[in-house]
């Protein structure tokens, strides 16, 4: 530890490191405060989106505000996952057709494609099960779709776990349909 301190490119090096976080947080702080704003006009007060925790107090005050800023997609990816997220209640069901569709059309593998993911694995009803094997086939959908298996056992069933044993051999979904496919003991 005193070698690396005392080395000065190893110090340059943690500097921009530090610089290029602080940047990134000043970015992302800066695309959640009008979010904050609004809930917090509407009494809701958190410090960071990323500290409304709807496991211990449920917030279905906040939805609309939510909603309202998702669709004005004037943000990073990683925001508009992380609202995404934060929409995925049980009873915000109105959302899985506009989520559906910007999942859809998201690119793979970013923050707002697995956020919605997530949201959509929540939002899932049996009415949904159709759209749903779809998302997950389609492998221009990308990684995110691992996030949409356990709603197709959940929703689907027998009907699901056999729809998953198809992509035993699925370089990206293989395993875990492997595993999420085999029968209920």
């Amino acid at each position: 530890m005193a070698q690396l301190a005392s080395d000065p490119e190893y110090q340059v090096r943690i500097a921009e490191r530090d610089r290029r976080f602080a940047q990134v947080l000043a970015r992302r702080t800066a695309e959640e405060q009008p979010v904050l704003d609004d809930l917090h006009a509407a009494g809701l007060e958190v410090e960071s989106l990323w500290l409304l925790d709807w496991d211990r107090r449920p917030y279905p005050e906040a939805l609309p505000i939510l909603f309202d800023h998702f669709r004005a997609g004037e943000r990073s990816d990683e925001v508009l996952g992380l609202l995404a997220r934060r929409l995925k209640q049980p009873y915000s069901p109105e959302l899985w057709a506009e989520f559906r569709d910007r999942y859809k059309a998201a690119p793979p593998g970013s923050n707002l494609s697995e956020g919605l993911a997530e949201a959509l694995d929540k939002l899932a009803k049996k009415a949904h099960f159709e759209d749903l094997k779809e998302l997950i086939a389609d492998p221009d959908n990308g990684v995110s779709r691992l996030l949409l298996l356990s709603a197709a056992v959940r929703i689907g069933h027998d009907e699901g776990r056999a729809f998953l044993a198809t992509f035993r051999d699925d370089p990206v979904l293989g395993k875990e349909a492997t595993l999420r496919s085999r029968p209920r003991k």
